[in-house]
């Protein structure tokens, strides 16, 4: 649940290819089953196609700002893009992973069947506990894939795709909202055989995971996060106005409402108006960089996790901010399951008033929380299993091993 500069989307022209129902193959099958993953051709000469023709808004200022993202970086991206990018050898590299597809029953508010992606990695290690993770947006079950074999001797390695989201379909009705996705990650755990698990959220993830420490809570050893949504409340504003908080507390809040005030307006347009919104940015780049944290993104990277989640229409991805963002599911209990908090630091990104949003104080996470594990670090940005896998590996090692 970060802003859209925090990663490149890549929206082009989504009701182009609405009439396809799947422009990629999925097994049909209610259990799981491996398959290699294959695209349709005609989506990436599209995209190949749309960034050639890319038309290059001339902003106000020179490079990244509030607005958006440096006009000169997107004009070299849609033109490595055009010229460079390789889309059969970075499918190469994905399908190294090994592929699954599934169904699930529907539940509670969306009755439908939920069709599923998932990679799934079984440890050699009899003792070896199985672990969910979970994406956030905009993301898929690559944001994953620099953990799997750092972790593969000690867990079972399950990466889902949200529906909507990389190569889960989109859902065909209203109502599939954090809860109910989390219920079908359950049925997709049990399939697999495990009746316990541990799961590791982000973002949107995050929200999923909540509700399944709430509704599946008989499922979970415990679960580690590296994004926490901590909301500053009236009562924590009047102790700033009485100089009743810490230093710690003070930077947090700093960066939390200048989150809120400069960086967070597309959670707004997408939970209102995610169709319009995927009609209109048929064509608008946007760099990954306010969660970078000064770390770099090769075009490859940034074109391919794009690709990812655009084959099925970006719309299908906005949406979950419209059964994300309602009241009753952003109102969850505290849970007792055992949860790990690893945090990790914006600073050295392009935005200096955000270094401190993801330092939230113990005693904060611990509001929402059952915290048992806490570990800050002081660098990662908002994709640290990118960027740091090695120590994101350690820290999840840590918690799991603590309980």
């Amino acid at each position: 649940m970060h802003s859209k500069i925090s990663t490149l989307i890549l929206t082009l022209a989504g009701r182009a290819f609405a009439a396809r129902h799947l422009p990629f193959n999925l097994p049909n099958v209610t259990s799981p089953t491996p398959f290699k993953l294959e695209v349709d051709q005609d989506v990436i000469n599209f995209a190949k196609e749309r960034a050639s023709t890319f038309r290059v808004t001339q902003s106000v200022y020179p490079g990244l700002t509030t607005e958006g993202g440096s006009t000169e970086r997107m004009s070299e991206l849609a033109k490595y893009w055009a010229e460079e990018y390789n889309w059969e050898a970075q499918l190469a590299k994905i399908n190294q992973l090994q592929h699954f597809a599934t169904t699930v029953p529907g539940n509670r508010a969306y009755d439908a069947p939920i069709p599923l992606h998932f990679t799934y990695h079984a440890s050699p290690n009899k003792t070896a506990i199985p672990l969910l993770f979970i994406h956030g947006w905009p993301s898929s079950h690559l944001e994953w894939v620099k953990l799997i074999e750092p972790l593969s001797d000690a867990f079972h390695i399950i990466t889902a795709d949200i529906p909507g989201f990389g190569f889960s379909p989109a859902p065909t009705q209203p109502g599939l909202g954090p809860r109910e996705v989390g219920i079908a990650f359950d049925s997709l755990m049990k399939q697999l055989g495990y009746e316990i698990y541990g799961t590791v959220i982000t973002d949107i993830g995050w929200l999923v995971g909540q509700w399944m420490a709430v509704d599946v809570a008989d499922s979970l050893i415990g679960y580690l996060t590296d994004f926490q949504l901590n909301t500053v409340t009236d009562e924590d504003l009047e102790r700033v106005a009485k100089n009743e908080t810490t230093a710690e507390e003070n930077d947090f809040i700093a960066s939390t409402l200048a989150f809120a005030n400069d960086h967070f307006a597309y959670s707004s347009i997408q939970g209102q108006s995610p169709l319009t919104l995927g009609w209109a940015m048929s064509d608008s780049p946007d760099l990954r960089e306010l969660s970078s944290a000064g770390n770099d993104y090769s075009y490859d990277e940034i074109i391919t996790d794009t690709l990812v989640n655009w084959i099925q229409d970006p719309y299908n991805n906005f949406r979950i901010y419209v059964e994300s963002l309602r009241p009753e599911t952003l109102n969850f209990p505290k849970s007792n399951i055992p949860a790990g908090i690893t945090q990790w630091s914006l600073e050295g990104g392009p935005f200096p008033e955000l270094a401190s949003f993801a330092f939230a104080p113990r005693d904060w996470a611990e509001r929402t929380a059952n915290v048992v594990f806490f570990r800050r670090h002081d660098f990662g940005g908002h994709f640290p299993a990118l960027h740091a896998p090695e120590a994101f590996a350690e820290d999840i090692r840590a918690f799991y091993s603590s309980l």
